[in-house]
């Protein structure tokens, strides 16, 4: 229990840090509506009695007490929609921002395991919505309690024994409800990982890029069987417990019902042998729709909690867990930096790497010099290391073991996102942004930039903005219905984007993967101008592409197996050279 209530405080804490005055208000409107059907009665009490003793004038005056306090509660109704709608806005967007900021901070060989991404999409799915969703449920209490409390008031006035077996009869109500939320939680957990099937699965049906697959294979009808399967095994034990919950709730509710009825009976015949008055009467009656939600929110309320309280410690828990790999050294957060006049230096010594629970490595005892301004290709068969070792000296990976040294200076040891100030990259994978073009290759960055026009121009970009109707500020992303490029053409605003702002050191993984042999060309070419004097690494297997760089390092089983310049292992790289001339023969062949 007590671990329970810190829990609580602490989803408390992180409402009023995200919407501290939103929070308050609401909280005070929840005790306006509390007490609201308590004066709404007792105003229809003293009407209904001063009508009754036939004092006309002064019954009147109540009702105008009504219509006033009807005024002030739709008012109060409007400033509520207001409020809730700027509270749940506040709340969204500290919420997630919390989660990224966290995020942030997190090496990318955490997200390398797959138990820990599907943690990611629970968090940020279900668990980060539990202090949201508590704090309303705390604050629908309160008003369920000021009501009650209210009501209890009223029928103590007439029957000290009735309110006592009433009030025994909500605490079993709500120890029934909140015993049926706990095995609602408990089934919902174990049925997590069907879920996770199912939502794939669906995922799979309907979403574009396995549309072509499923067709060539024909194989929509077997994933739809199992699909069904699934269901059927998530659905007939949630009925199950569903039909346990209504009967349990249904029973309470006409054990409710046959209470107040027999208290409108008692009241009757109290009013009839002049014991109780017809405003009494009237009061109750005003009270039976408030009366009924007040209940059943204190029921659910031992159901909600139950629930999130739960989401709450796997939350809280996710964030002790990515601040304590922050605090071991997933990221880099000492004193050290670079100092002014880089250079673009890199030493590499005795690297390896093996991605998380996993005992193979990537990367075998690398030890490599580059020079600044020296141009060096990493060539090999695929899975030999290329792309982890191109993401370590870019600070995403860190080294299992050895050390990446730039002017000197430990990688290991920067400020997170010190690095990225003087590395620029091309990954295989490019990311598409639903942002502007601009946007697309600018991302915010700011420092020493490259011209523009005369950038997307070199690129072969000139033509596709001039095209455009709203040229570089136009929209992309087909997601959203907005103007979509080429594959080719995603491909060359990515190596805009690295070459927009000027860089000490470039590294380029496959940057020409989606272009024809022509622009290939043509953007190696390009590269010499971008890169002039700039270090820099190029990872490729069109060996014909990177015949110019002052050195070739070939890979092999995550090793270094053969260093030098293109005909120094031609000569020198049996296995270099039998892949020189495939990749030549093709060519010939594709000329013919």
């Amino acid at each position: 229990m007590k671990k329970k209530m810190h829990l609580i405080l602490q989803g408390y804490q992180f409402i009023f840090r995200g919407a501290g005055r939103e929070a308050c208000f609401m909280l005070l409107l929840k005790c306006v509506y509390g007490i609201a059907p308590f004066c709404n009665a007792w105003l229809m009490s003293r009407f209904t009695d001063l009508l009754q003793r036939g004092t006309a004038g002064r019954a009147l005056d109540y009702l105008a007490y009504l219509a006033v306090f009807q005024l002030f509660m739709m008012l109060a109704s409007v400033l509520n929609n207001y409020v809730n709608s700027l509270y749940y806005n506040k709340i969204l967007m500290y919420s997630y921002a919390f989660l990224a900021e966290k995020v942030q901070h997190i090496s990318s060989e955490y997200f390398e395991v797959e138990e820990n991404q599907r943690k990611i999409d629970y968090i940020t799915g279900n668990a980060i919505w539990a202090p949201f969703r508590i704090f309303n449920v705390s604050m629908n209490v309160v008003q369920a309690s000021i009501c009650l409390v209210s009501f209890l008031f009223f029928i103590f006035r007439s029957n000290g024994l009735i309110t006592v077996f009433f009030l025994a009869a909500i605490l079993l109500y709500m120890a029934i409800s909140g015993r049926q939320g706990q095995k609602t939680y408990s089934l919902s957990n174990d049925l997590q990982d069907r879920e996770r099937q199912v939502k794939n699965l669906s995922s799979i049906l309907y979403e574009t890029k396995y549309a072509k697959e499923l067709r060539v294979y024909q194989y929509g009808e077997y994933l739809i069987r199992i699909w069904k399967d699934l269901m059927l095994s998530l659905i007939r034990p949630r009925l199950r417990l569903s039909t346990k919950n209504s009967i349990a709730r249904n029973c309470y509710r006409i054990g409710l019902n046959m209470f107040l009825l027999m208290y409108f009976v008692a009241i009757g015949v109290g009013i009839s042998k002049g014991v109780m008055t017809a405003g009494m009467l009237s009061a109750m009656a005003a009270y039976v729709a408030d009366l009924n939600y007040a209940i059943g929110t204190l029921g659910g309320f031992m159901e909600m909690m139950g629930e999130n309280v739960e989401l709450l410690a796997v939350l809280f828990d996710y964030v002790k867990e990515i601040e304590g790999q922050e605090r071991h050294g997933t990221m880099c957060f000492s004193d050290s930096g670079l100092s002014g006049g880089f250079r673009g230096e890199i030493r590499i010594r005795n690297l390896s790497f093996s991605y998380p629970n996993t005992d193979k490595a990537v990367l075998k005892d690398i030890n490599l010099d580059i020079k600044s301004g020296e141009h060096i290709a990493l060539v090999g068969k695929n899975g030999a290391g290329k792309t982890t070792l191109a993401y370590l000296l870019a600070g995403v990976y860190r080294p299992t073991a050895g050390d990446i040294y730039i002017d000197g200076v430990n990688i290991a040891s920067l400020r997170s996102g010190e690095l990225s100030r003087h590395i620029a990259m091309v990954s295989q994978k490019i990311q598409r942004f639903s942002l502007s073009l601009e946007d697309n290759i600018i991302l915010g960055r700011t420092g020493r930039q490259n011209d523009m026009d005369e950038l997307l121009s070199d690129m072969g970009l000139g033509d596709v903005v001039h095209s455009l109707e709203h040229g570089r500020k136009e929209m992309l992303g087909k997601e959203f219905g907005k103007t979509d490029l080429s594959g080719g053409e995603w491909q060359k605003l990515a190596l805009a984007r690295c070459f927009a702002f000027e860089k000490e050191i470039y590294l380029l993984d496959e940057p020409t993967s989606a272009l024809d042999p022509h622009m290939e060309h043509r953007l190696f070419r390009l590269f010499e101008k971008y890169s002039r004097n700039k270090t820099s690494v190029i990872i490729s297997h069109r060996l014909g592409a990177i015949r110019q760089c002052d050195r070739i390092c070939f890979l092999e089983d995550g090793r270094i197996v053969n260093m030098g310049t293109h005909d120094e292992l031609m000569a020198e790289c049996p296995d270099y050279a039998r892949l020189y001339h495939a990749q030549a023969k093709w060519f010939r062949k594709e000329g013919e």
